[in-house]
């Protein structure tokens, strides 16, 4: 569950475009039908509370008061529920998993969906991703000065040797 809206996030956020051949309609109805079986649309509707991790840190950043930080929930909000194209994201979640499962594989899953553990996945999974999510981005912010002090040595490395490379002249064009 929670994989659909780390999906969705990465499809939002991330500026790559992949364009893809388009699934056989056997894999679409049986994606269709794991989709409406994991209740992804419902969910989609609810992604909204996953990115407020994201919310709260950009606010921290920012430094609001309290009107201020729900003045920025409502901008995202609003965003997401009014400009983003919830039925295109569907689709092409669906589309996705199309592309990945066969038929069988699909319906191994829906089967596995209806199941108490499949249900409880389905609620649990979504947490434990946003959970595990803001533990990755606290344990990055924790070693984010390594990492830029890494980037600096390598910067600073690449401006030496483009100054090394300008500093020497070439060699004179010989003439007869």
């Amino acid at each position: 569950m929670k994989i659909l809206k780390v999906t969705l996030l990465a499809a939002l956020f991330l500026p790559a475009v992949v364009l893809h051949a388009e699934p056989a309609a056997e894999n679409l109805a049986a994606a269709q039908k794991l989709a409406d079986t994991m209740g992804l649309k419902e969910q989609m509707s609810a992604g909204f509370s996953s990115m407020m991790p994201m919310i709260d840190q950009l606010a921290g950043q920012l430094q609001l008061d309290a009107a201020g930080k729900t003045e920025l929930t409502g901008i995202y909000k609003d965003w997401f529920e009014k400009d983003l194209d919830q039925d295109k994201l569907r689709n092409n979640i669906i589309n996705l998993y199309a592309e990945t499962f066969t038929v069988q594989e699909l319906d191994g899953l829906r089967e596995f969906y209806t199941t108490p553990v499949g249900k409880k996945s389905l609620q649990a999974l979504p947490t434990i991703m946003q959970k595990g999510a803001q533990l990755g981005m606290e344990e990055a912010k924790a070693k984010q000065q390594l990492l830029m002090s890494k980037l600096n040595t390598f910067i600073e490395k690449q401006k030496a040797k483009a100054g090394a490379g300008a500093a020497t002249p070439a060699p004179a064009p010989k003439t007869n």
